[in-house]
């Protein structure tokens, strides 16, 4: 099963977050809505806005951003901070399989490698959440595993 993903590495990543249904109005909506903060804040905004899953119906919709401002809790936006390092990667998820490749892959990421963070699904385009790379934080990549030089993951 391992042949269904690869690994890399990405760098640290500031966010801001908030709430979202798996649906892909809602994190449109929700993606669209942390685009307005960082322009009315004048937060600078350094990625492309994701989803990290949170559970099996809910996620959280983060977009990267400079970190200058820390959002107040009232307007419902969480800032969020992704540490650097390796990850295991599956290209091409379709959005509507996102559970099943989720529950088929989520396994042998843990058992193997160690999982130390949530799945978080990358679309391919500023609104084209159709499609996407999944990546998970992993504790290490195994030696067999490890490419002679990692590359990085989009984030």
């Amino acid at each position: 099963m391992n042949d269904r993903f690869d690994y890399e590495t990405r760098d640290a990543i500031h966010t801001v977050s908030v709430p979202c249904d798996l649906t892909i109005s809602d994190c449109e909506q929700q993606a669209s809505r942390l685009r307005s903060w960082a322009l009315i804040s004048g937060e600078p905004v350094t990625g492309l806005p994701y989803l990290r899953l949170c559970g099996t119906m809910r996620g959280e919709v983060h977009l990267p951003t400079a970190g200058e401002i820390t959002p107040h809790p009232e307007v419902g936006v969480q800032a969020a901070d992704s540490p650097a390092g390796p990850v295991a990667v599956v290209n091409e998820v379709r959005f509507a399989q996102l559970r099943e490749t989720v529950d088929e892959i989520e396994g042998p990421i843990v058992t193997g490698p160690g999982s130390v963070g949530a799945a978080e699904f990358h679309p391919v385009g500023r609104d084209a959440w159709g499609t996407g790379t999944l990546t998970w934080p992993v504790q290490d990549v195994p030696d067999a595993q490890r490419p002679s030089a990692m590359s990085s993951a989009a984030s």
